[in-house]
């Protein structure tokens, strides 16, 4: 397993969309990437902030916004990953932001 942080997904198109992230994988960092994503799209699946976000437990990640405010929905799908398996996955969406 290969450690490089010049092409974390062997130059894909998904490669290409994490290019544009910070690779931070703080919680902090994590949190804001989903809160900057949610703000700018509405909604973001479990899969969706795996792949585009590099956030590989975002539940966690959606519980921390939740608890510092912010108003987010759950809803539950059938989706098919990359790998091809049918999982449950979350839908997150955006109701509104806390005052700060």
């Amino acid at each position: 397993m290969s450690h490089s942080k010049e092409n974390p997904a062997g130059g894909n198109q998904r490669g290409a969309l994490l290019m544009n992230v910070n690779l931070n994988n703080k919680a902090v960092s994590q949190r804001q990437r989903l809160l900057e994503f949610l703000q700018s799209h509405g909604r973001i699946s479990t899969l969706e902030a795996r792949a585009k976000l590099n956030v590989l437990h975002p539940a966690a990640r959606i519980f921390e916004l939740r608890q510092r405010g912010v108003k987010i929905l759950t809803f539950w799908r059938t989706d098919v990953t990359p790998e091809g398996f049918e999982h449950s996955v979350a839908d997150y969406v955006l109701l509104q932001r806390a005052a700060e």
